[in-house]
């Protein structure tokens, strides 16, 4: 019994050591947003989840922002961008390393917002040629006033054709910025 429960405890303290992403096993809403607060790191996180409904599969982009304590008065510089391709992705889609937002206020021209640059995958080295199923960019803050001050957005996620984000979707989005204390 006592070398049972000993080789428990270090298959369980073997697996703490594996790392984790916790983004691929979070279930989110469409527009839900979330906020947590760590006593370790006196940071608060404030997450908002999109999932566009788009032809060829069903991506899910979460926005995060972490500020300093509690009731953070300022907003972040920049923001992490979590992308993932789907469950019920079309098998034919290319997948590519690309995160982009098109954003347009009529009479104006659509403007492109690409922070593919940022990308990498949440554990390990990426190759060229590797699957990309998920990805992590950064956002720079100013760049989200552009899209929730936009009349009409879409993106394009992991190399997918644009997917608009409904009004529900640009609601949450505006909502999650103004938590977060954006300037539009």
């Amino acid at each position: 019994m006592r070398l049972a429960s000993v080789l428990a405890l270090a298959i369980v303290g073997g697996a703490a050591a594996i790392p984790q992403d916790a983004g691929l096993l979070a279930v989110w809403r469409d527009g839900e947003i979330r906020t947590s607060y760590s006593q370790d790191t006196g940071a608060t996180d404030v997450f908002v989840a999109l999932v566009p409904t788009c032809p060829q599969a069903s991506p899910t982009l979460v926005l995060r922002a972490s500020l300093d304590g509690r009731q953070p008065e300022h907003s972040p510089v920049d923001l992490e961008v979590r992308a993932a391709f789907g469950l019920h992705a079309d098998p034919n889609v290319v997948h590519a390393r690309s995160l982009a937002f098109v954003v347009q206020t009529p009479p104006r021209a659509p403007s492109t917002i690409d922070i593919s640059a940022s990308l990498r995958p949440p554990l390990g080295p990426w190759a060229p040629g590797q699957p990309v199923d998920v990805m992590i960019g950064r956002l720079p803050t100013p760049d989200l006033a552009r899209i929730v001050t936009a009349k009409n957005v879409s993106v394009r996620v992991l190399g997918l054709g644009a997917c608009p984000l409904t009004a529900s979707e640009l609601g949450a989005l505006r909502q999650f910025a103004d938590v977060i204390h954006v300037r539009r």
